[in-house]
């Protein structure tokens, strides 16, 4: 057994390892430990070993949750637990366990295949040493073999290990868009050197704890699907589904959650059913009729779902959360804006959205829909991100003076006031040239 499936331990242990660590560490060690002795007694083959297995998960998972003050993102406490868990917990299959044990297969964080290539400094290198270069990418999780390879060129020999994975996890704390879009391109790369390899991505839903104070919590729409019955009837994306319903029997019908409500379309595949939704402030009666079949991952109805609730926080609290909710933000949208000229650089797909004034004026538009607080929350998101796209160094944006100031303040002379002009008119028609393309690609999308 691979040690190395241990990823969470080994992160603890090197912490420790550092002088002046924190004492926490001590306590958190310790906890580690029960948990880990705890869990490898218990056999995921079964199905009452493993729900103790995973409410020992639950209650070492929140331990760390509650102490994640002390630490901070990059160190990867949260999220390498549930690396150290999917080995704890994959490792009791039959099958792999024999192939673990006799070392056949490799499970837990890797450097992965990704593809080959080669890199000859020049034609005449290339005849006597082609350069055989390997891309490998630092995977969370995987259950892989290691291959070992020989490449022969000539008199030379050259012996590389490749860890080729059977099936690779990407493990997130927790996952917005950005991150997801990211982690889907990864798996893209991954899939298109080893096409036979399944890829998983696995994030933690953290629970909100006990004294939060959650007010209208709903059932909502975050998507309804082209061409499907919620389409048809009217559902939107933003539509409440009301929790209190009543069947077409009379029958009172009390959804509690998302749960309730799926379980519910389930059961009345091939019916016509009456859906009572909120949108607006105003109660509306939808009727639909679940489909008896359907695409894979689409449903019965056709929708997307979210449990939302509006957390209140004393103002001391609020004004650390809201600073907390900003940087969040800003890191999402560097990354977003990383990514898409990361993938126009290398000619993959965008995979980003953008809009310009129609598309921000329909958005808006969707967003009233859900009331105040939302509308608040869509101006601060769209605040940030002008904020972050001025201070880009943009000819015609203020990015694009400090750039200026920089180059001054490096070579010790004012730059041409030609230069400097001519450079900012360019910047300028091609942001117009930009929003031109932006708005008549929002009315083409948006106007019907």
């Amino acid at each position: 057994m691979s040690k190395s499936g241990y990823i969470h331990g080994l992160n603890i242990k090197n912490k420790r390892l550092k002088s002046g660590y924190p004492k926490i560490l001590d306590e958190i060690y310790n906890k580690y430990t029960d948990w880990v002795s705890a869990t490898e007694k218990l056999n995921s083959e079964d199905d009452k070993e493993l729900s103790v297995k995973v409410a020992l998960l639950n209650n070492y998972s929140d331990y760390i949750n509650s102490i994640s003050g002390h630490f901070k993102f990059q160190d990867k406490l949260g999220s390498s637990v549930i690396e150290e868990f999917l080995f704890l917990l994959l490792r009791d299959i039959p099958g792999l366990k024999k192939d673990l044990d006799n070392g056949l297969l490799f499970m837990g964080q890797a450097d992965a295949y990704l593809n080959l290539s080669f890199s000859p400094r020049n034609l005449k290198d290339f005849m006597s040493n082609p350069g055989v270069y390997i891309n490998r990418k630092n995977q969370d999780f995987t259950i892989s073999k290691k291959v070992n390879c020989v490449f022969k060129t000539n008199k030379n020999e050259e012996r590389i290990d490749l860890i080729v994975p059977a099936v690779a996890i990407e493990s997130k704390a927790y996952i917005p868009k950005t991150m997801f879009d990211q982690a889907a391109y990864e798996a893209m790369r991954l899939k298109e050197g080893n096409p036979f390899a399944l890829c998983i991505i696995v994030a933690e839903q953290n629970a909100l704890s006990n004294d939060v104070n959650l007010k209208n919590t709903k059932i909502q729409i975050s998507e309804a699907l082209p061409d499907t019955p919620a389409v048809a009837a009217g559902l939107q994306t933003g539509d409440e589904i009301l929790k209190n319903q009543i069947a077409a029997d009379g029958q009172k019908i009390e959804f509690k959650n998302i749960a309730d409500f799926q379980n519910y379309i389930a059961s009345q595949k091939g019916l016509e059913i009456n859906l009572k939704i909120a949108r607006g402030g105003k109660e509306l009666d939808i009727k639909t009729t679940p489909r008896t079949e359907y695409p894979e991952g689409q449903g019965a109805l056709g929708v997307s779902l979210v449990e939302t609730a509006i957390v209140r926080y004393p103002w001391y609290q609020a004004i650390y959360k809201g600073l907390i909710a900003t940087l969040d933000l800003i890191v999402a949208i560097i990354a977003a804006f990383g990514m898409i000229i990361r993938n126009l650089l290398v000619g993959a797909k965008v995979g980003a959205d953008i809009s310009g004034p129609v598309g921000i004026a329909v958005l808006t538009g969707q967003v009233t829909a859900l009331g105040l607080v939302y509308v608040l929350q869509f101006a601060a998101i769209l605040s940030v991100n002008l904020g972050i796209i001025n201070a880009l160094p943009i000819p015609a944006l203020d990015g694009g003076r400090i750039l200026f100031v920089i180059i001054e303040k490096i070579n010790g002379r004012p730059v041409s006031q030609k230069v400097e002009q001519m450079f900012h008119t360019v910047g300028f028609i091609l942001l117009i040239m930009l929003m031109i393309f932006v708005t008549f690609k929002d009315v083409a999308k948006f106007v019907k």
